[in-house]
């Protein structure tokens, strides 16, 4: 009789494990989240609420059945309706914290959504920032019971893997983070085994700019990726106090200081500066200008290049590869990759016309 019940109870224990972390009787688990903190979670996540942009292009990528809600900066992205499926694109919005702040967000709104977990943003400003951790333990401390689970580093795109892994982790998801990680993979090694060999003298000079009039930049916040594609970001080439760059996340720069870099290719967000550029008399002698390599930077739902800084900027590395390196990487397919990236992380499959649109804007 006593070995029964000790059999019973053996069996119940292993019932109560999970290969994740540890699962307790009530359904829940133990887990270490980006920034080290052990969070308790449900031992399944069905609903998933996210603070902000870079961290919802994660969930939407990896999870999209278990997204509850978009942050309320979604409404300002009008082409989500042709690149995402209705079902996605019609999600409820919430409002949420722009760049891991305080601005526009509202707890009870999360509260009264009841999500499994809410997924927030971690980047330090420095390696000695601790306001960065003190602002995910003061989200936890007000949603209450509702795990809060940190993401880090969502800004470098040699995150990506990580971000993806982590996710998929978290949500079940393993499958498709796996697919999503060898896309990332496939692309990155396309890309810079061609450029390895490129020498400093011969690398394309790349300025990146923001805004209708050209004069917002990015400074460092996005040269990861212009490093990875073999190319220098003329913004942060140097030091940028001394190349007159004013201070700032976004850095407001002269026509006088473009010219003075004389970049090789332009890549610009806004439609309206790459229309009117090429007569532009204060930008006629800028190289770009001159050899007609303004490109304007494609956005599919979300920028290719930047906003939000997130998995999304994936699409980007082959895109801005060919267009800084056209003769080397003339044999890529770039229009099989961009259908292949919205399938798996947008979920949509899109037709030959709409590459064609998209390449062509």
């Amino acid at each position: 009789m006593s070995n029964k019940w000790f059999y019973s109870l053996l069996v119940g224990l292993l019932l109560c494990t999970a290969v994740n972390g540890l699962v307790y009787a009530d359904n829940t688990r133990t887990i270490t989240d980006m920034t080290g903190r052990t969070v308790v979670v449900p031992s399944e996540i069905k609903n998933v609420l996210c603070d902000w942009m870079q961290t919802v292009v994660v969930v939407y990528g990896v999870a999209p059945d278990k997204l509850e809600a978009w942050p309320s900066a979604m409404a300002q992205t009008n082409d989500t309706k042709e690149y995402f499926p209705d079902t996605y694109e019609s999600l409820p919005l919430v409002p949420g914290w722009k760049g891991g702040n305080g601005d526009g967000g509202n707890y009870e709104t999360f509260i009264s959504k009841k999500p499994d977990v809410v997924i927030v943003s971690y980047y330090p400003k420095s390696p000695d920032d601790t306001s960065a951790f003190s602002l995910v333990s003061e989200r936890q401390q007000k949603l209450g019971s509702i795990p809060v689970v940190a993401l880090s580093d969502t800004m470098n795109i040699t995150n990506s893997p990580a971000l993806i892994q982590f996710m998929g982790d978290l949500l079940g998801e393993q499958d498709q983070a796996k697919d999503l990680i060898g896309f990332y993979n496939r692309v990155v090694d396309m890309v810079t085994k061609k450029v390895a060999s490129i020498p400093e003298d011969k690398k394309v000079k790349v300025y990146y700019c923001i805004d209708k009039d050209g004069l917002s930049t990015s400074g460092r916040l996005y040269s990861d990726l212009i490093e990875l594609c073999g190319g220098i970001n003329v913004a942060t080439y140097g030091n940028l106090s001394e190349s007159g760059v004013s201070a700032g996340s976004v850095p407001q720069v002269s026509v006088e200081q473009v010219l003075n870099w004389n970049p090789d290719v332009i890549f610009a967000e806004d439609q309206s500066f790459c229309s009117k550029v090429g007569t532009d008399p204060a930008w006629k002698d800028v190289k770009a200008v001159k050899d007609g390599r303004v490109y304007h930077v494609p956005k599919t739902g979300f920028s290719w290049f930047c906003c939000p800084p997130s998995i999304n900027r994936i699409i980007g590395i082959p895109w801005a590869a060919k267009m800084m390196y056209p003769d080397l990487f003339k044999d890529m397919d770039l229009e099989g990759l961009i259908k292949e990236f919205h399938t798996l992380f947008y979920h949509k499959s899109i037709s030959d016309d709409q590459v064609k649109k998209i390449l062509n804007s």
